[in-house]
């Protein structure tokens, strides 16, 4: 394919989903550290308890999920859709507007994050965050100590 431009509408901050946010790499790094607890002062952790905890039953069947293995159940938390595996749970969001994609998934027993950030669509934004906790989890269990999380400043 060839890359083109594509114009910004008008409208392009008024929808629903982005809500207008406008976030680097960089500020996404914060936002998981503060998701997975480490910023207190930001975000309470009864507050990312109640986000991340499941309120209405989704099926697990949905497409985006065919990539992930092990999903016995799936729920809809408070904007996050939370996976519950065998032995753990994890929580997920994504989304798509006007050519950008972004892709988000915390593990809050594992305290381990992961965002990805496209500028087009395409097979990458679809696997690279299950495919990053399929191989995570193929690993993790052969380590038998886990270092402390580095917390950005």
């Amino acid at each position: 394919g060839k890359w083109k431009t594509i114009p910004v509408s008008p409208t392009y901050y008024n929808t629903a989903p982005a809500g207008g946010i406008n976030a680097s790499i960089t500020d996404m790094a914060k936002f998981l550290v503060a998701l997975l607890g480490h910023r207190e002062n930001a975000i309470s952790q009864t507050t990312i308890n109640q986000l991340f905890a499941p309120e209405v039953r989704a099926t697990a069947k949905n497409r985006n999920f065919n990539r992930w293995s092990r999903i016995k159940k799936s729920y809809y938390g408070l904007g996050w859709r939370i996976l519950n595996f065998k032995e753990d749970t994890l929580a997920y969001h994504g989304g798509y507007v006007n050519g950008y994609r972004s892709e988000i998934a915390v593990h809050p027993t594992k305290k381990i994050a992961i965002c990805v950030l496209a500028n087009g669509p395409g097979g990458f934004s679809d696997h690279a965050i299950p495919a990053f906790f399929n191989t995570f989890d193929k690993y993790f269990k052969t380590v038998t100590k886990q270092p402390e999380p580095a917390i950005a400043p």
